[in-house]
């Protein structure tokens, strides 16, 4: 019940920080794409069907690369007004993750799939973001029917290079940390976003 209590008590200051702030809400939809290096932590068992040089041992991170897109159809913001921001929403992603590098006869597979995601970000002003993306993908590797499922946690700041009309173009350097039944893995790539604030398209007509 306590808890129930401080969570109504959150939720009512920030309603009035808010409110003295004069806050505006908006839609703020996006689409990205990315690309760059997977480095992946296989498991000891998933290590034993897919075995490496015996005498010099397995190396602590296998390398792969690794592209995808994001679509946030359902991103919203609360815009306040010393340029600061907070988003929030939901789409859908894809990933692809090539073959790892060989390791003597050990080769990691490809894979790739589709999924959801979900995000929460902070705007510090019209050029800086901070964005916690989750993702939940179905994938297969390639050429199989196996299936698993991929989970993402990642972490993107973001700069806003130009801002034509309503859109906004930026440049951002997600880092992912990736989980499966047998590996983690840490991406790092570099992204390209299009959004679209729904505020200046107003003022645009």
């Amino acid at each position: 019940m306590m808890r129930h209590r401080k969570l109504i008590l959150i939720l009512i200051l920030l309603f009035a920080c808010m409110g003295n702030a004069s806050a505006s809400f908006a839609m703020r939809p996006y689409v990205s794409t990315w690309f760059g290096a997977s480095l992946c932590h296989p498991t000891a068992e998933y290590l034993k069907e897919s075995a490496g040089d015996g005498q010099n041992g397995t190396p602590f991170f296998r390398t792969s690369s690794s592209f995808g897109f994001d679509a946030q159809l359902l991103e919203a913001m609360i815009a306040f007004e010393k340029g600061n921001a907070v988003t929030f929403g939901a789409g859908f992603s894809y990933l692809n993750v090539s073959e790892s590098l060989p390791y003597g006869r050990s080769v990691l597979k490809p894979y790739s799939g589709f999924g959801f995601s979900a995000d929460i970000g902070y705007r510090f002003n019209n050029r800086f973001d901070l964005d916690l993306k989750y993702r939940y993908l179905f994938c297969s590797f390639t050429g199989t029917f196996s299936n698993l499922i991929v989970q993402d946690i990642e972490l993107a700041p973001s700069y806003v290079l130009t801002s034509p009309w309503a859109l906004d173009m930026s440049v951002s350097i997600p880092l992912t940390l990736s989980f499966k039944a047998d590996s983690v893995s840490l991406r790092a790539a570099i992204c390209f976003q299009i959004a679209l604030d729904s505020r200046r398209l107003r003022s645009a007509r």
